[in-house]
């Protein structure tokens, strides 16, 4: 299965929980001074939707990836520029490093400046998306 149609078949799933009345953040994160923030939305535009899991507190804004239903995962770089702690080029610079040590992964240096896109498949293996999600989370504890 492709990482399109694997998605295909999530993309309703993604979007009625946007529409769902219970909070997608447990009661200690919503009650503590950290929000972790969700946001489901679905482009009925161009047929994509997209998930970001990130941190909202005060002037710190962390969404370390987007992932799309066409089976791409974007580094919003250009994005996280916009706001502390990656307001930093050289954190952004770390965490596309962090990323390029991921196999099939190769952002370059420009990449800091722009929100460049790595497909779903090269996550699709144990090894690579535990590397995945350890570079997600080391961008969520920085600052």
């Amino acid at each position: 299965m492709t990482a399109r149609s694997r998605w295909s078949v999530a993309g309703p799933q993604i979007a009625s929980h946007e529409a769902a009345s219970e909070p997608l953040a447990p009661e200690p994160a919503r009650s503590g001074m950290i929000t972790l923030s969700t946001r489901c939305p679905v482009n009925r535009g161009r047929g994509n939707g997209s998930v970001q899991f990130g941190i909202l507190a005060g002037e710190r804004r962390i969404f370390p990836f987007v992932v799309y239903t066409n089976g791409a995962v974007e580094i919003p770089f250009a994005r996280m520029a916009d706001y502390e702690p990656f307001a930093d080029e050289s954190l952004r610079e770390q965490y596309r490093r962090i990323i390029n040590g991921i196999e099939g992964v190769n952002l370059g240096p420009d990449a800091v400046q722009r929100r460049p896109s790595i497909s779903l498949d090269v996550l699709a293996n144990q090894g690579t998306l535990g590397e995945f999600l350890a570079a997600a989370d080391w961008a969520l504890n920085q600052g």
